[in-house]
């Protein structure tokens, strides 16, 4: 019998592999048969804070619908991480507009991948039927029996190999919770029916017809979704018809802000889609799905709030800085932006991905009061950037020679010839200069003898060797030159 154990064993763990596992839409989750397009979101509003490595999305969506029934919301959101999810503080979204006022696994058993096994548990059988006694028989059978089921238990949690390649199980639960008044689960998916089929079984009653949808998230690296269904038992008939809000905050880390939309395209009606993103800088959708309403950095709108004598907007502003916890000190220089849609669900056709660039600053509207400017949002590019070309797209004169001399002058002296005011050329030569601490390293890197006339000023200058002046071919600069070298 130790025999036969061991060849059994050996089997068994030879032929066995260790496989390891590999805003939303508001989804209509009824008892009866009524159709999506019935759902109709009238409103979205998201508040997004971006570090530039984490999201934090605070997102409250409101549902309308004609029937009674179970509701599922479904957020798919990219992140390097775990996704967290809480429940928000309602008082917010009414708080932030103020901001912006004039002034883990899952797998069913697929036994095809099975019977193959079999086969040598049967060869193993007639070759111990042949050496063995009758009365061994029986002890054999319930034997292979009992290994055959043990296999059988290992593939539910398996997915069966297919020409020759392992099968990632398709979905992987993350987390389960209970958020207000939402039963939540995230997960990660790679085929989008199993997922729907899967979440059907769970009570979220998910249609076929958003498979195609939730497959493009799916065939995306590390894309989660966080479904939480709604209760009808939590619901009125009052409720649905005049539309309830779902608070939620969710934080992850995508490559870059990020606002869930298409999903959303499943459901019918027109609707309203507020997003106030604060950031480092003012941005745009790539998608062109939100515009641009306004964007002003957070210190302007705080210094308006000692100034105002209107208290209403002066206790909203303070109690959005104190709940959402932005500090209106170390947060000043941030941009908060507000974009906006206004138009019907079904044209949501892609996400919105959020990006800073000179198609934003062509964006901005040209409002008055506070605001960030186009101006100023070029300037703020070409430092981030490094990308002097951008000064050139700054209307104001004065400002875009302040872009080329306290910005570039520096690094690039080919910017002083840019120079609207022709008196602060020589000056920006200097500042090019100012950066050498020899003169032969200043000499090498001069575009030309005009600006190696500046190296000869300032290393005169230190040295008081006014000699060097004689080697300047311009005049005036020759001159300055003997002026700042004199002992």
């Amino acid at each position: 019998m130790t025999k036969i154990l061991i060849g059994i064993s050996i089997i068994y763990f030879t032929l066995i592999p260790i496989i390891t596992k590999a805003d939303g839409g508001i989804i209509f989750s009824a008892e009866i048969d009524v159709p999506e397009e019935e759902i109709n979101l009238p409103s979205q509003s998201a508040i997004i804070f971006w570090d530039g490595e984490n999201e934090t999305l605070s997102l409250s969506t409101g549902i309308k619908a004609k029937n009674l029934a179970d509701l599922a919301w479904v957020i798919p959101v990219p992140s390097k991480e775990n996704p967290e999810v809480t429940e928000e503080n309602t008082e917010i979204f009414n708080q932030v507009p103020y901001l912006f006022s004039e002034i883990k696994m899952e797998m069913k058993t697929d036994w095809t991948g099975f019977w193959p096994l079999l086969l040598p548990l049967a060869l193993l059988f007639v070759l111990l039927h042949k050496k063995r006694r009758r009365r061994d028989i029986t002890l054999e059978i319930v034997f292979i029996i009992t290994i055959t089921l043990l296999i059988s238990i290992t593939f539910v949690s398996m997915g069966r190999t297919r020409e020759g390649k392992i099968e990632v199980t398709p979905i992987e639960v993350i987390e389960t919770k209970k958020v207000g008044i939402y039963d939540m689960v995230i997960l990660k998916a790679t085929d989008a029916n199993y997922m729907v089929n899967w979440l059907n079984e769970q009570g979220f009653k998910i249609a076929k017809e958003n498979i195609p949808v939730l497959q493009e998230y799916c065939d995306q690296p590390n894309f989660y979704f966080i479904v939480n269904k709604i209760s009808q038992e939590t619901l009125s008939q009052k409720d649905l018809l005049e539309g309830i809000a779902t608070p939620l905050k969710i934080k992850f880390q995508p490559e870059q802000p990020f606002y869930p939309l298409k999903l959303s395209s499943i459901n019918g009606g027109p609707t309203v889609i507020n997003v106030y993103l604060f950031s480092e800088n003012p941005v745009r959708d790539q998608s062109g799905t939100l515009s641009i309403k306004r964007s002003r950095r957070v210190y302007a709108i705080h210094n308006a709030v000692y100034m105002s004598k209107n208290e209403e907007f002066t206790n909203a502003v303070n109690n959005f800085f104190s709940l959402f916890l932005l500090d209106p000190i170390e947060h000043s220089l941030f941009a908060a932006t507000w974009l906006r849609y206004e138009d019907n669900l079904e044209n949501l056709q892609k996400d919105a991905y959020f990006k800073f660039d000179s198609v934003t600053c062509e964006s901005l509207p040209q409002e008055k009061g506070v605001k960030i400017t186009q101006d100023s949002c070029y300037k703020t590019l070409a430092v981030s950037t490094n990308n002097s070309s951008f000064c050139d797209k700054i209307i104001d004169r004065t400002k875009r020679d302040n872009c080329y001399y306290f910005d570039f002058a520096e690094q690039n002296p080919f910017v002083c010839e840019k120079l609207s005011d022709k008196k602060l050329t020589p000056y920006c030569y200097r500042r090019f200069t100012s950066q050498f601490s020899t003169l032969s390293e200043c000499l090498k890197e001069a575009p030309s003898q005009y600006v190696k006339g500046f190296c000869y000023e300032k290393f005169a200058a230190e040295t008081k060797d006014s000699s060097l002046c004689e080697k300047i071919i311009d005049q005036e600069v020759k001159k300055n030159c003997y002026k700042y070298s004199a002992p």
